[in-house]
């Protein structure tokens, strides 16, 4: 988890100055500088739990990253973002966003938070935590009755998980290994019904533009043949040819 969390603070200084660089698929998915009114091309410019959010919503962003998310500037009126992260706070936000410096796993211990949001964000967390059942238990405690939780994971059956833990040797920081059987077996057991769901396809920037030879010592690849590699999985792994990168899940908290 630590080189994960130093990678984030080093690229949150590298999107200060090109905030398109983050978007879906990457190590980082889904989250862009909020301030990018548009995602940048190739990346998913919506998510399937957007339709359901009306005015006055409250709404939970959990690990929101230096960053943010694309559809912070899309929001209803009246609509409120809390954005929990134990490393790092979002730059730049919109007046309605808040922070919590908080972990995500804990924060069922939190009274205060008890049925607090009509949606609880978890997009790309539930692979990088140590303690999954404490996040899961978290999240149906800070939602009201009848409230929406939204999930983004990795498939670790799928090819680019599986590259990602070869060419990371430290992991990456996924440390939990979801299929989507696996997954929502797991987070049924805590109290959520699937409403929808959808493949995440990946366009694979994370890995042309995040990914550093440097870093991992990589002697017998340039920086130009890593970027051809990138446009060989985009070519040939792609959704038309029933390839993706993982699951979007929406669940309703039971009850509804």
């Amino acid at each position: 988890m630590e080189i994960y969390h130093r990678l984030r603070a080093l690229f949150s200084k590298q999107t200060s100055r090109n905030p398109n660089l983050i978007q879906q698929g990457s190590l980082f998915p889904a989250k862009t500088s909020p301030g990018s009114i548009s995602p940048p091309d190739g990346a998913i410019t919506a998510l399937i739990f957007q339709r359901i959010i009306e005015d006055n919503f409250r709404i939970a962003d959990l690990g929101s990253g230096p960053c943010g998310a694309f559809w912070w500037s899309q929001l209803p009126k009246g609509c409120s973002i809390n954005a929990f992260d134990l490393y790092n706070e979002p730059q730049n936000t919109f007046d309605y966003v808040s922070f919590s410096k908080k972990d995500v796993t804990k924060l069922h211990e939190a009274r205060k938070l008890k049925g607090k949001f009509h949606l609880v964000v978890a997009d790309h967390i539930f692979e990088h935590v140590k303690a999954p059942s404490g996040l899961a238990s978290s999240i149906f405690h800070i939602l009201q009755p009848n409230g929406y939780l939204h999930v983004g994971i990795p498939d670790a059956s799928n090819f680019t998980d599986r590259f990602y833990r070869l060419i990371h040797p430290d992991g990456g920081g996924h440390i939990q290994q979801f299929t989507r059987d696996s997954f929502l077996k797991f987070i049924t057991a805590y109290g959520f019904e699937l409403i929808e769901e959808k493949p995440w396809p990946d366009d694979w920037r994370w890995f042309e533009k995040l990914y550093s030879l440097d870093y991992y010592k990589v002697q017998h690849l340039t920086k130009e043949e890593k970027v051809w590699i990138a446009n060989v999985f985009r070519k040939e792994l792609t959704p038309e040819k029933g390839y993706s990168y993982g699951w979007e899940f929406l669940f309703s908290k039971e009850g509804r």
